[in-house]
This record gives C-alpha cells, structure tokens and sequence, in this order.
C-alpha cells in the first residue's frame, strides 16, 4: 500500500518516543489497529520487516511483498 494512504505509527509508543521522522513508520489501517489494540510488534531489518503476533508467531514481510513465516519466539506459551 502506498505510504501516502498509511497511518503515521510510533516506532517507540508516544510519549515515551517523540514524534520524528526518525520514529514514525507509515502503516495501513489493519496493521495499525493490530499493533495498536491487539499485542503485535514489529522490527525492521535488512530483509524487511518482522511482525510478531500476540501468539508470539513471526511473520517476515519483504519489499517485494512476500510473506514468509519464521516461526515461533519462546513467550512460555504452548507450541502448534
């Protein structure tokens, strides 16, 4: 989705981190809701960037647009 139609998303949450460039990410409606409302996170890195659910499931997203599945941190939660 392009950037201009995304929300501006804190990096590091307000207030604890200001409001920069350096701290805003552009994300759509639905990622924002999740992050915001639902327990996921997400870093960025040279491959793309890594989503984390509530569930503790990674998921990496590339610039190309794919989708791939990393698997599981350890949040002392059950495996699938």
């Amino acid at each position: 989705m392009p950037a201009g139609a995304c929300q501006d998303d804190h990096v590091v949450p307000y207030p604890q981190g200001p409001t920069s460039l350096e701290n805003l990410r552009p994300l759509c409606l639905r990622h924002h809701v999740l992050k915001t409302h639902r327990g996921h996170h997400y870093t960025a890195d040279a491959r793309g960037v890594v989503w984390t659910t509530a569930t503790g499931h990674r998921y990496l997203t590339t610039p190309a647009g794919a989708t791939i599945r990393l698997g599981r941190t350890d949040l002392n939660l059950p495996g699938p």
